[in-house]
């Protein structure tokens, strides 16, 4: 505390500072700063306190400011006093500070002063000042600046001589080495005369008596020690992370300090470095315990927190662990790591104004090529494998559509390179072909090739390539490549291969050859100096997910992406997910356009890496082979209008129902369905227009007819060029003054929209529609916008090459059939089921469902039926595999047809290997057409939602991309928890930098892990030097640091020695092993083995090893199957055998004694050996002591008790299953899967009752809840519904009927007319019928209104449409009235009850649901055959109506949260709906003392129709 007076300056106050010892004398290097609350800028010696405002009880703050940096006579554009320097060095750490200006008002940013001026006004922290000088935009504007500066003269180095904190740490040093500090005593001094008026000596006294003055002695030495170690540390101050890190980690640091204080070993004291030694024992790691914490902070499913990290430390503390690294050094250690084996994170400013993170592709894939355990399995040429498919490669999409300058475009064979695209001479001597793409069939390599003949093209002979024209060429037959050819050519008097041409496209048709320059041939030839060039296409894939824990709002658009040429098995791993980027404000289309950047410049130059198999380097083009995600997020990539458009395909120009409100362009409305569309797309900066839609005219039957039959077959396919040519003349149109309402039109006619372009076309509308200007100067506004706008406009997608955004973004089986068509019939069929005793009924038996075999839990009833509208995928499989059973006798005949369909569709579609492509797809495609014939039969409004349409497309896309299980989205979908998890252990100041930075680490973790190389030799740690290398892809001419590839593409040869290339040690890599660390928490164990409905299990035994042994040997004579048999001579008797309680099938199921199974019976005394599949049940895993299976831990024989299949059993559609007193013995190959067999309750009536016991804290309860008690245990099904292993039971299916879909069609279709006439007269009734007198006039208008509205609508919806000219005929149907259904138990009433005596007041219905167990409906007394019952059936549950032969008002109440639809089959979005009145998720329902009808709504997720 200072006593001041009116005339105290600021130096007085220094000048008493330094004579109590507060602060030092004044150098040439050190100087100090006062500050005060009352000014922003440091206070001048010369001032006066009091003038500027000091007063009482007022703090003053001094700061000790380093002079560093440029000399003090060219600080006059630099700031000391805002300089933040880092806690290391305190140098400010700059090349030219002169060139740099500090921030206004944020201390520790500053501006470069030569880029100010180049209008690029950006202010940098103070660790980004070198990155920034490195780039060629500031050398550029540098250069530029600093020859518009005036001559400075030169002064001598001595007086330039740059001091930092380093200067005064070594001055420390040699004055406490070589001289000792001089005593002084400043008790009797006597006060400055200079400050007469300052009393310090009263407030201080008791300071200066407890504090003695004893002279300074020298320093320890272990200090001295301690900065001469610093001292020779070569710091870099890019190393230090920005203020908001630093306060991060304030508490931290605290914690350590304490840690320190009270453990003095416990950190290490000097900050570790990466090791050099490859080989050292923990390399690249200097020590375990670094090696392990590392691998803590970067293992993908345990994301942690910085006090999570501090409580890792106590543990470690706690069990004496030494040496332990702290957090600021594993940072170090991680940023050093990152540098020589990480990838890059490249900054992008997005075209629409965001700032994004994208992890480097390249560096990626390098890794991929380097990785031992990745790399053997990666395929690089398709494969023809007959009628067999599998995998990718072995799609058409590889194999015969993909461009042939993005395959692998070189073969080695005979000692040469043949390339793609070069003439090349066979082994006839004569033929001249040129290879057009490379492919393997039975392990030998082959070419489709081009003939090519010599011809005269514009005045010039040469060779021809005749495209039209295709042979294959074996490895064999290849002679001689393109440079042999050429020197060989004049000897073989042939032509000179390197004069092309034309290409003849079909016979005598030609134009110009452009496919390569003949002279130079394939380009790669040079590129690759020699080096083997292969291809890599890759599964892209996008989605949005939250990045909260509650997963809800705060929604992150990801890219991620597999290797296509990765097995199945091997690519849905989660470690072989790699991520690109992540954002939650720049839309996909935004960040699609930084990845398509790196995949552009990959493609132009190729990716150099490693090769961990030939241990050479290669070359690699990477390409895109289809893009994946959820619905709206295709059709964002393919720049379709979605779902809600009248072009809802985005495969094909199928047109859905024409409503009126399609005017209001309503397909900006994202599609909800999915429940995950992306509201961060850029089609969100729209406005969404509100209001009433437009009415429409009602749809007559002959459009209806035409609009079914058209909605269940595939389109014309949509075209790349046709998509690119719309979206230019809608682009035309928006630049147009006038033109908005026609860019609307088109959008809307064409089914195209490109969110991309629309923002710029919102841009330039904003101006067309700007009031108060005229037309010519808002033209010329538009043409300046335009110029201003960057190069691609349109949506990034279509600059990737070989891509059809239509027909390469295939059907997504996850939501089009379990989130889709499964989700939609199990909600309505639970809703239909809302009878209190029916739904017990349901909840019991999926509760008591088998599921042996079928590789899911068992289910929990109350979850799947209580909460329908929230279940996922998993549910949703495992309620397609159980539904057949579980909803017999629950629902209509129908439906439950409708369900037997879905699951025949589900176990063909989640097959993984397709033995025969020809017959599996003419299968699936009728079992596709029997589903939409049996949803046609319960009502055409189902076809209203568009996933019905977009299944037809899956059995081409099957064809082109191989089995659905390759393009379904799973393994990405689980791996958004990943990325949620760093999300939440982030602060969230920059989500899309820090996801991408922890992502990046991670792919360094598993590289090193898996023992991928990298490359150790002196370019190493000049390859990778920022962590974060600047881009901007929409500014051209920028530069960013150099990776890897790149100083390689410079000098290939300079990395050729393998040497150089080193991995991880041994002993870093064997850490994972303890106690399986590797196959349990990361995923990479040696023994994974797949399971057949796509999932994976790590560590699982080989097929034929058993469990558990029970039991000691006994001879085999005690064996069931020899007991059974006693005349077999296969085993002796005499051997010994132990039995085992499980066994491990080829399938990958565990199977155990008693588990039904399929297997192969051999068929003797054939020629040719045949088998065929048979059920049996397990009954006994006999393994043979001493035999071979026993010493390797196998069985040696499985006892199958056989069983018959029988007939299908008529309402399962399964067939039944009877065990026999047959035993077979049978070898463990030969078993094929486990069977899932049900109860036939159908037929034995199983009641339910209160036999299940509940398990409440672990324990038995006594509480009971409803389960199925099973009469006769023998009569069971074969459930052919199971998804896993699904092909080994495709013998035992019922075959698909066949069905006249015209018929169908009509049928359905007469039924929806005959219930739009009966709602009219419904409502034409009810508006004649009320007496005005009761209702307001207003109302009293609208009901006369609404009458006159049906009376037209009834003569608009007639049999024979008077509209059109042509006329439907139909089979005639008398008009019957219908009996409706009434009471809990379903029963049928007589009319006579359905006459109300007393029409006002009417009692407010309460709810009613009826039981559908009569699938039959009774008319004029009469029992109408089932078809007939089915469609009035679905008229009476779906559409409420008033009995014309009754005068019976049948009302439904209106929600008052829900307007009232203005269309009967139309809700404000365009969908039809089967109610006009009322929402309810749960269905709603009419009824009164009379009589009832129950009306069916599907509620607010549209789910329904």
């Amino acid at each position: 505390m200072l006593k001041i007076y009116t005339n105290t300056t600021v130096r007085d106050v220094k000048t008493e500072l330094r004579r109590r010892r507060l602060i030092s004398d004044p150098t040439n290097r050190r100087t100090h700063l006062i500050t005060a609350p009352t000014r922003l800028h440091p206070l001048q010696d010369n001032e006066r306190l009091y003038e500027i405002g000091i007063e009482n009880m007022m703090t003053i703050h001094v700061r000790n400011r380093l002079l560093g940096g440029a000399p003090a006579s060219e600080r006059h554009t630099f700031d000391g006093a805002r300089t933040r320097f880092t806690p290391a060095t305190g140098v400010f750490p700059s090349k030219h500070p002169e060139m740099w200006e500090a921030h206004p008002t944020e201390p520790g940013k500053f501006r470069c002063i030569p880029c100010n001026e180049a209008g690029m006004a950006e202010f940098f922290l103070t660790r980004n000042l070198r990155r920034h000088e490195n780039s060629q935009r500031h050398i550029d504007s540098a250069q530029y600046w600093k020859d518009r500066q005036e001559v400075q003269p030169h002064h001598s180095q001595d007086s330039r001589t740059r001091m930092n904190v380093h200067d005064v740490i070594s001055s420390i040093l040699v004055s406490s080495k070589h001289s000792s500090v001089a005593k002084t005593s400043f008790q009797h001094r006597s006060p400055s005369p200079s400050v007469p008026d300052i009393d310090m000596d009263a407030f201080n006294m008791a300071w200066n008596e407890e504090t003695s003055v004893e002279p300074e002695r020298p320093l320890p030495p272990e200090f001295v020690a301690s900065l001469e170690e610093y001292l020779n540390f070569e710091d870099n101050p890019d190393q230090y992370s920005d203020e908001e890190e630093e306060v991060e980690r304030s508490e931290d640091e605290e914690a350590e300090e304490y840690l320190d204080t009270k453990f003095p070993n416990l950190f290490l004291k000097r900050r570790a470095q990466v090791n050099a030694d490859p080989n050292s024992t923990y390399f690249p790691w200097p020590d375990r315990e670094t090696c392990v914490l590392d691998i803590l902070r970067h293992i993908p499913r345990c994301a942690f927190s910085r006090k999570q990290n501090l409580a890792i430390h106590w543990a470690m503390v706690a069990l004496g662990v030494p040496n332990l690294p702290s957090d600021r050094t594993m940072d170090d250690v991680d940023r050093e790591l990152q540098k020589i084996c990480g990838i890059q994170t490249h900054r992008y400013e997005g075209k629409l104004g965001h700032v994004y993170y994208v992890n480097d592709m390249a560096g990626i894939i390098a890794q991929e090529m380097s990785n031992p355990r990745i790399r053997p399995h990666l395929h690089f040429l398709p494969e023809d494998s007959g009628n067999s498919l599998a995998e990718a490669y072995q799609a058409e999409r590889w194999l015969k559509e993909q461009d042939p300058e993005l395959l692998t475009p070189v073969h080695h064979a005979a000692g040469q390179d043949f390339f793609s695209l070069e003439p090349a001479l066979l082994s006839d001597g004569k033929t001249i072909c040129m290879p057009s793409r490379w492919f393997r069939r039975k392990n030998k390599v082959y070419a489709k090739a081009w003939t090519m003949k010599v011809t005269h093209f514009e005045g010039v002979e040469g060779w021809a390539v005749q495209t039209h024209q295709e042979i294959e060429v074996a490895e064999s037959n290849l002679l001689l490549a393109f440079p042999r050819l050429k020197q060989a050519a004049q000897n073989l008097n042939v032509c000179s291969p390197d004069t092309i041409v034309a290409e003849e496209t079909s016979p005598d048709t030609y134009m110009a050859w452009g496919k390569t320059n003949p002279s130079m041939g394939n380009r790669w030839r040079k590129k690759s100096q020699g080096k083997r060039v292969v291809a890599f296409p890759i599964w892209l894939y996008c989605d949005d997910t939250s990045g909260n824990t509650s997963k809800k709002w705060n929604k992150h658009n990801s890219f991620l992406f597999t290797a296509a040429g990765l097995p199945r098995h091997l690519a849905s791993r989660e470690t072989n997910v790699h991520f690109l980027c992540t954002s939650n404000t720049a839309p996909p289309l935004e960040m699609l356009d930084g990845i398509v950047e790196q995949l552009e410049k990959s493609q132009s130059e190729g990716i150099w890496a490693w090769d961990a198999v030939l241990n050479d380097l290669v070359l690699v083009i990477p390409s895109v082979h289809a893009l994946l995600g959820d619905n709206p997020m295709q059709s964002e990539f393919a720049c379709h209008i979605g779902f809600k458009g009248l072009r809802f395909c985005r495969n094909c120009w199928v047109s859905g129902k024409v409503d009126g409100n399609h005017e209001n362009d309503g397909q900006d409305v994202q599609d909800v369905q999915d429940g995950n569309a992306s509201d961060t797309s850029v089609g969100s900066i729209s406005s969404r227009r509100g209001g009433k839609p437009k009415k429409s005219a009602q749809e007559s039957m002959k459009d209806m007819i035409t609009r079914i039959t058209d909605f269940m077959k595939p389109g014309i396919p949509r075209k790349h060029d046709e998509t690119c040519t719309e979206l230019r003349s809608q682009f035309l149109e928006a630049s147009r003054v006038g033109g908005g309402a026609e860019f609307k039109r088109m959008k809307t006619k064409s089914g195209i929209k490109d969110t991309f372009q629309g923002v710029f076309a919102e841009r330039l509308q904003a101006i067309a529609t700007k009031k108060g200007l005229s037309r010519d100067t808002k033209e010329r506004e538009i043409i300046k916008l335009k110029l201003s706008f960057p190069e691609h406009t349109t949506s990034p997608v279509w600059r990737i090459r070989g891509l059809d955004p239509h027909q390469d973004t295939p059907v997504e089986v996850l939501h089009v059939i379990l989130l889709g068509i499964v989700k939609y019939f199990w909600r309505d069929s639970v809703n239909r089921t809302n009878n209190k005793s029916d739904r017990a009924t349901l909840i019991a038996r999926l509760a008591s469902f088998n599921t042996w075999g079928l590789g899911i839990p068992p289910l929990n009833g109350d979850t799947l039926v209580n909460y329908a509208g929230s279940l996922t995928g998993r549910d949703f499989r495992a309620i397609a595999q159980a539904a057949p059973f579980a909803l017999e006798g629950l629902i209509s005949d129908e439906q439950l047809e409708v369900w037997k369909a879905i699951s025949a569709l589900v176990t063909l579609v989640w097959q993984p290997h397709i033995h025969d492509i020809e017959a599996y797809l003419a299968e699936l495609e009728k079992t596709i057409d029997h589903l939409l014939e049996c949803t046609c039969r319960l009502t055409p409004r189902w076809f209203n939602k568009p996933k019905f349409h977009v299944l037809l497309h899956l059995p081409l896309h099957i064809r082109r991309f191989g089995p659905a299980m390759l393009f379904a989205t799973e393994s990405f979908e689980s791996f958004n928890a990943i990325i949620r998890a760093r999300s939440v252990h982030s602060n969230r100041h920059a989500p899309s930098k820090d996801i991408a930075h922890a992502m990046a680490r991670g792919n360094r973790i598993r590289h090193l892990l898996d023992g991928g190389r990298f490359w150790t030799g002196p370019t190493a740690t000049e390859a990778v030097i920022p962590d974060i290398a600047p881009l901007n892809s929409g500014r051209p001419a920028l530069s960013k640091a150099k990776t890897l590839q790149d100083w390689i593409a410079e000098a290939p040869f300079r990395f050729r020695d393998p040497t150089l290339w080193r991995s991880a040690s041994r002993d870093a890599q064997n850490l994972l092993r303890l106690l399986d660390f590797d196959t349990k928490l990361l995923g990479q164990g040696y023994h994974s083995s797949e399971q057949e409905d796509g999932l994976l299990t790590y560590g699982r035994p080989p097929a034929g090893s058993v469990g558990s042994v029970r039991g000691l040997s006994t001879p085999f004579s005690n064996s069931i199957f020899a007991k059974s048999n006693p005349q077999q001579r296969r085993v002796c008797t005499t051997t010994s055998y132990r039995t085992c309680e499980t066994i491990s099938l080829q399938s990958g199921d565990e199977a155990f004694v008693n588990n039904w199974i399929v297997w192969n019976q051999h068929l003797p005394g054939l020629r040719d050996e045949c088998t065929i599949p048979t059920i049996g049940r397990i009954v006994e895993i006999i393994q043979i002591v001493g035999s071979d299976a026993d010493h390797q831990g196998n069985a040696s024989y499985l006892t199958i008790q056989r069983a018959i299949a029988g007939e299908l059993h008529p309402r399962y559609g399964m067939h039944q299953v009877e065990l026999t007193n047959e035993f077979e013995l049978v070898l463990p190959q030969d078993v094929l899967c486990i069977a899932n067999v049900q109860h036939n309750c159908c037929d034995n009536k199983c009641p339910v009752k209160r036999t299940g016991s509940v398990m409440k804290e672990r324990e038995e309860s006594k509480e009971k809840v409803l389960r199925v008690e099973h009469i006769d245990p023998g009569s069971l099904i074969l459930n052919t519904a199971q998804m896993r292993s699904s092909a080994y039971l495709q013998p035992f299916r019922m075959k698909i009927p066949l069905s006249n879909r015209e018929v169908i069609i009509q049928d359905s279709v007469r039924a929806e007319i005959d219930a739009r006439k009966q709602k009219a007269k419904a409502d034409l009734t009810t508006a004649d019928r009320n007496n005005t007198s009761h209702i307001s006039p207003g109302a009293s208008r609208q009901l006369l209104q609404r009458s006159a509205d049906t009376r037209s609508i009834m003569d608009s919806t007639s049999i024979t449409d008077s509209t059109q000219s042509d006329q439907v005929h139909l089979p005639a149907v008398p008009q019957h009235s219908l009996q409706l259904r009434t009471g809990q138990e379903g029963q049928h009433r007589d009319q006579s009850h359905l006459r109300d005596p007393h029409p006002h007041p009417r009692p407010r219905p309460r709810p009613f649901y009826p039981s559908p167990a009569s699938s039959s409906t009774t008319i004029n007394n009469t029992q109408l055959p089932s078809q007939t019952s089915r469609q009035f059936h679905s008229m009476t549950m779906l559409r409420p109506h008033t009995n014309p032969h009754t005068s019976t008002r049948v009302e439904a109440y209106h929600n008052a949260s829900h307007s009232i639809h203005p269309h009967p089959h139309t809700n404000l979005h365009g969908h039809a709906q089967a109610s006009t009145f009322g929402h309810s998720h749960a269905g709603s329902s009419t009824d009164n003392q009379y009589g009832s009808t129950h009306m069916y709504h599907g509620g607010g997720d549209n789910d329904f129709p």
